[in-house]
């Protein structure tokens, strides 16, 4: 519900002000916003543990999966309407998937065609209505 009102105040925000400036400062009040937790995990937390590739995966899905996907996601909000690009989001879990299927192994369960069929089927309601 919150990324939903996210996108609809957004798309207003980021036609006035553009959408790096709505992603800058959403990423920093939500950044100050968990500060104070994050570091009082992080005093307890044993770095020295985290192993390079955890490390690797860390700074992908940073630079990947946030920064990048949400300035795709400004760009496209000034090009779609709020409804219409909050329907792509649904896609997320198949992309996601889609790329578990042949990066990690994962099996091809009958769970797994049905919610993806699932998903589907409400991104294709959700776009006629």
């Amino acid at each position: 519900m919150s990324f939903a009102v996210y996108t609809v105040f957004g798309k207003e925000l980021a036609a006035e002000h553009g959408g790096m400036a709505v992603i800058a400062v959403s990423y920093t009040a939500g950044s100050l916003f968990l500060l104070p937790m994050t570091l009082f995990l992080a005093s307890r937390f044993d770095f020295a543990q985290v192993s390079a590739a955890a490390w690797w995966a860390f700074a992908y899905m940073t630079i990947v999966s946030s920064v990048l996907c949400y300035i795709g996601w400004a760009y496209a909000l000034k090009r779609l309407s709020a409804s219409r690009l909050s329907a792509f989001s649904y896609l997320q879990p198949l992309v996601a998937t889609a790329l578990a299927l042949p990066m990690l192994g994962e099996p091809v369960t009958a769970t797994l065609v049905g919610g993806g069929s699932l998903i589907f089927a409400g991104v294709f309601l959700s776009e006629r209505a």
